[in-house]
Formats: C-alpha cells, sequence, structure tokens
C-alpha cells in the first residue's frame, strides 16, 4: 500500500525568478519529436529543504532555488526534465534507471545525456495510443 505524506512549501514569488521557458521548451519539443503527448506545466521556486524538486499534480513543479544556482546546465536539465517525468509522463520513482531518486553529476548528464532523454520518453503516451489504444483490439 502506498503511503503519501503530507508535504508543506512554500513558493518562492519575486522578481528574480527564472520562467524555466528554456528547459520546458526543449522537454515539450524531445517530447514532440518522439510523438509524445505532453500538457503544459509551470515551474516555480520553493523552500524545499534538502528536496531538490517536486511535482505537485495539478499544479506544477516546484524547485529548490538553492540547488539550482548550485547546479550546472545539464543538471538543471535533468532536475526539470525529472520532475516533468513525474507531473507530465506519469513516471515514479525507481531504485536504478533514469527516474532513481538522486541526481547525477554535471560530467554525467553532459556526456548521457541523449540517452537520458531517449530512456525518458521511452513507452510514452502517443497521439496514436489515444487514437487506437494498444491493449485493444481493432473490430474487424
Amino acid at each position: 500500500m502506498k503511503r503519501t505524506m503530507p508535504l508543506l512549501f512554500t513558493v518562492i514569488a519575486c522578481t528574480s525568478t527564472p520562467d524555466f521557458e528554456a528547459e520546458k521548451q526543449l522537454f515539450y519539443k524531445e517530447a514532440n519529436e518522439r510523438g509524445c503527448v505532453v500538457i503544459p506545466m509551470d515551474i516555480h521556486f520553493a523552500r524545499l529543504g534538502s528536496t531538490a524538486g517536486y511535482c505537485v499534480p495539478r499544479f506544477g513543479i516546484l524547485l529548490n532555488e538553492t540547488l539550482w544556482h548550485d547546479y550546472g546546465e545539464f543538471q538543471r536539465k535533468e532536475l526539470v526534465f525529472h520532475e516533468l517525468g513525474h507531473c507530465v509522463l506519469q513516471k515514479d520513482h525507481e531504485e536504478l534507471g533514469i527516474m532513481k531518486a538522486t541526481m547525477h553529476s554535471e560530467e554525467h548528464m553532459e556526456m548521457m545525456w541523449k540517452e537520458y532523454v531517449d530512456l525518458l520518453f521511452k513507452d510514452c503516451l502517443s497521439l496514436a495510443d489515444l487514437i487506437a489504444p494498444k491493449d485493444k483490439k481493432e473490430p474487424l
């Protein structure tokens, strides 16, 4: 049985908050190239303690501002893609693989970026799945 714990957070709203547009657009571009159906999602900074990011369904993504500024370019992409993977692609954490709960080093992510993105979008919901679901046989 899956237990959920309440999460208390404070969204930080200030003029210096980035809109994360570049990272979101890259996510949507990669999804589109693979034929994945995705929905737009807002991203905000929040006070999350030691947690790097959090998906709040039907609200958006919350990111730790302190950690964000400590991360390099590819770690930032990984963080946004990981959280969008939860909220948009409905992926859960894994013990091993790309959806594990720990971040990779900047060097590792730069070297493995293409493979990471390919694995993240593997088995995503496509428009074809919505029209003719794979588990339903077409009538004769």
